[in-house]
């Protein structure tokens, strides 16, 4: 299983605050208190990106503040990040994408389109990625939009 897959990844690399018993719901339960995932050494993909930001868009994962996903992502899991952007209770911080030379450059607009609805991310790194002329407006229209957020974007 895909969420299976990416815990598995993830073990080398969290870094936690448990700070009460696991009393949440599901295998990314809130409760574990995770503030930290950084994923951005190992080949993610599209299954582990979408089971990581799936349980971010169902509140799973609402005190996770750092994310940095590794390689493997296609247009495939862009959906997925931008909904977790979007959704309500998301309170990400700091966003890191690099490396995933494989996303292209529309799916890295659909993500960057998703932060005009996002009031938390102050940083999104996209080193590696297919940053051209259409990801560039789509940075500059979220830019506008939400002035009180983003204060760095890297590429």
């Amino acid at each position: 299983r895909a969420l299976a897959g990416a815990r598995g990844i993830a073990a080398g690399w969290v870094e936690a605050q448990d700070d009460e018993e696991d009393g949440g719901e599901g295998p990314w339960s809130p409760a574990l208190g995770l503030v930290s995932l950084d994923l951005g050494a190992g080949h993610v993909g599209d299954a582990g990106a979408e089971a990581v930001f799936g349980a971010m868009a169902a509140g799973q994962l609402a005190t996770l503040r750092h994310l940095a996903i590794g390689r493997g992502l296609t247009g495939a899991s862009a959906g997925a990040v931008a909904r977790a952007l979007a959704a309500p209770g998301c309170a990400l911080r700091r966003l890191d994408l690099s490396a995933n030379a494989g996303l292209p450059e529309s799916a890295l607009t659909t993500v960057l389109l998703a932060l005009r609805r996002n009031a938390s991310v102050r940083e999104v790194h996209a080193r590696g990625c297919a940053f051209g002329a259409e990801a560039c407006a789509a940075a500059t229209e979220a830019l506008r939009i939400n002035t009180t957020s983003i204060t760095a974007l890297e590429s």
